[in-house]
């Protein structure tokens, strides 16, 4: 399986999502996670506000995650060379870039564990989007397993809406 995938169509190629009405049941998702922008401390010439971004250089991003098609549509310049975020915090840092794009739990963490990066990069407040992310097995495996793949996604669903869960989550966040 692939962990932590949004859903986009072109991935049905590659993939099995769980579905219902020829749609991904957000009902078992993994887990719910969007994409922040990330500048360096202080930069008040990235700004955005949920509706406009401002961003005068390139953006850095993860070859292909859905939201550089979605900078790309806001006018962005997308950088999509690095594709570890290590690797783009330091293009920021270093100017290279001026913003990055990623997930915004990882990219949270990251400014928590690495003192690297700490006091030299902020997360902006504001999502630039959220969506569900997935378990999504392959079409080789599905064919081979499918009440057991379906087992694993209600089972991911129970687990999910737990209290004990909810509890863990919270820490995380």
């Amino acid at each position: 399986g692939m962990y932590a995938i949004s859903f986009a169509s072109e991935r049905l190629a590659i993939g099995v999502y769980p579905m219902r009405d020829n749609a991904a049941d957000p009902a078992k998702r993994l887990m719910m996670d969007g994409y922040s922008l990330f500048r360096r401390q202080g930069d008040q010439a990235v700004v955005w506000d949920g509706k406009l971004l401002t961003v005068h250089g390139k953006v850095g991003a993860e070859r292909g995650r859905s939201v550089i098609l979605q900078l790309q549509s806001m006018g962005m310049q997308v950088d999509s060379g690095s594709n570890s975020l290590e690797a783009n915090f330091r293009k920021l840092v270093m100017g290279r870039i001026d913003a990055v794009a990623w997930r915004s739990f990882e990219g949270g963490r990251e400014l928590m564990v690495d003192r690297e990066f700490a006091d030299k990069v902020e997360r902006l407040p504001v999502l630039l989007s959220e969506k569900p992310f997935y378990l999504v097995f392959s079409r080789q495996f599905t064919a081979k397993h499918e009440k057991l793949v379906h087992d694993i996604w209600d089972a991911v669903e129970r687990v999910r809406e737990s209290p004990e869960y909810r509890v863990i989550e919270l820490s995380f966040r």
